[in-house]
Parts: C-alpha cells; sequence; structure tokens
C-alpha cells in the first residue's frame, strides 16, 4: 500500500463525495401561480393549465392557487358551465419566481334559441 492513500487521502475524498452528494435529489425550485375570479361566479372555477394539465379550483371568494410550477410559459384557461371569462385565456411566464395576480372576471351568458335562426346562430346574451 503506498504511503499516499493514507487516512488522510481517504478523508479529503470521502468529504468531497458528500458535498457532490449533498445536492442530489434536489429539483430546480418550484413557483405558483396565483389569482381570483371574480364577477357572476366566484367558486367552483376551474383553471387549467397547460402544457402540464394541472389544474385548481377556486373556492368560496375566487382564489385560486397552482403549486409545484417550475420555470416557463404557461398558457392558464378558466372554465365553468354557462359563463364566459374575460379574459379567456392569459399566458403567464414563471421565471424565479411565482406569478400572483392572474385575475379573471366572470359573466353570466344565457343560451336564447331564435326559432327562425336555428341553433347555428342562437345568441348569446
Amino acid at each position: 500500500m503506498s504511503a499516499g492513500c493514507g487516512l488522510g487521502a481517504r478523508l479529503a475524498v470521502g468529504v468531497l463525495l458528500a458535498a457532490a452528494l449533498a445536492g442530489c435529489g434536489k429539483g430546480s425550485p418550484t413557483h405558483s401561480i396565483e389569482g381570483t375570479v371574480d364577477g357572476a361566479v366566484q367558486a367552483g372555477v376551474t383553471l387549467t393549465l397547460t402544457p402540464g394539465g394541472a389544474a385548481a379550483t377556486t373556492d368560496g371568494a375566487g382564489h385560486f392557487v397552482l403549486s409545484g410550477l417550475k420555470d416557463g410559459t404557461y398558457q392558464l384557461t378558466p372554465s365553468r358551465a354557462g359563463y364566459l371569462f374575460s379574459p379567456s385565456v392569459r399566458t403567464v411566464v414563471v421565471a424565479g419566481a411565482g406569478a400572483s395576480g392572474q385575475d379573471f372576471t366572470a359573466t353570466a351568458v344565457n343560451l336564447t334559441w331564435d326559432a327562425t335562426a336555428g341553433w347555428d346562430q342562437a345568441l348569446w346574451q
């Protein structure tokens, strides 16, 4: 056995290996997108994120949070039967921090039948 492979050399290699492995298993940081839906409806609105398909539902105050998101560009789309939303979709960029203030306004819609026009030209009011 050579003198260069003594306890001190092995200890130094062990410390370097431990330091290198300390970062293993840690993914990139994650962030959240949050906002509020107001207007004609607040509770029960589904917000879907693409890519990825993550979804959240608003609480009674219209608040939603989508967590665990990596940096990237996402499309956020609200939906609930009987309502239109403004904007209808939002592009959200997550870059190093969460994105708050991603708000929408809901408007109730009533589909009315126009007997002369048929369903193809039904009126949204």
